[in-house]
């Protein structure tokens, strides 16, 4: 990252030829760069030091892929970033090598729906613990505003493909509200106490409702049990099993289930 800056820092414009463009006269101004390997624009560089910067100017930047004058894909440790050369712009994408998606929330949830549904039940029980402390922040001690989030909507859709419910709602909810167990340790007036069982509860039901919706849309498209060939259609909810299978066993003698995969050793994403 250092070098690059110093590229930045030192490299005149460079004349290139965008080809047609509605608007030439917003055009950023470019440089040619020896480590990115053609055009970038010097807005692009501050930008990404900007976000790289908690990791000092000696931190690794890796070129994943170069279209000239077009984008390039760079990526420092875990994140990776997208350059968009034509604007300058640069977005945090999926943390998954070869993925062009966004993540679901930068620096919180930090893959694609995609492969974040092929996270191990830790990694997005993590997640969702973070994106708790987020929330919980955000909502300014207001109950009613820590609930709803549509990113933990997303975890618990991801969470149900693993068989991970609980242990992701839990690590959800009691970073967003608390431990329920704590509650009358933590309120000396009943009624503060009352407030916050409610609001934990009424988050806890609309989980429970976006859980069996995704169970019950997944197992409808799977249709019978990959590994035995039981028909799904009218097996009880069981949020510990995946729901492509019709039983633990069956669960843990699939070839794919055996391990809670990382997102970093699946199938390209397909996007």
């Amino acid at each position: 990252m250092g070098a690059l800056l110093a590229e930045c820092a030192t490299k005149p414009a460079a004349s290139v030829d965008w080809g047609e463009v509605i608007f030439p006269e917003v055009l950023p101004e470019v440089f040619e760069s020896e480590i990115i390997g053609g055009a970038i624009p010097y807005t692009s560089v501050l930008s990404l030091a900007g976000a790289l910067s908690t990791y000092g100017p000696n931190d690794e930047l890796r070129v994943e892929f170069l279209d000239p004058l077009d984008e390039a894909v760079v990526a420092s440790r875990p994140r990776r970033f997208l350059i968009t050369m034509l604007t300058g712009q640069v977005d945090e994408l999926c943390r998954k090598p070869s993925c062009h998606e966004r993540p679901v929330l930068d620096r919180i949830i930090e893959y694609c729906e995609y492969h974040l549904a092929q996270s191990s039940a830790q990694l997005l029980a993590a997640m969702a613990g973070n994106l708790g402390h987020v929330v919980r922040m955000d909502a300014d001690d207001l109950l009613e505003r820590r609930g709803g989030s549509p990113e933990a909507d997303i975890l618990i859709r991801a969470a149900i493909t693993r068989g991970a419910f609980s242990l992701v709602r839990d690590a959800f909810v009691h970073a967003a509200y608390m431990d329920p167990s704590d509650i009358d340790d933590m309120f000396m007036e009943e009624s503060a106490a009352m407030d916050m069982r409610h609001a934990i509860e009424r988050e806890q039901l609309r989980l429970l409702a976006v859980a069996r919706s995704e169970y019950q849309s997944i197992r409808n498209f799977a249709g019978a049990c990959r590994t035995c060939g039981q028909d799904l259609q009218w097996r009880l909810f069981d949020f510990q099993v995946p729901p492509e299978y019709c039983t633990a066993a069956c669960a843990q003698s699939a070839p794919t289930a055996v391990q809670a995969l990382d997102p970093w050793e699946v199938e390209e994403c397909p996007f």
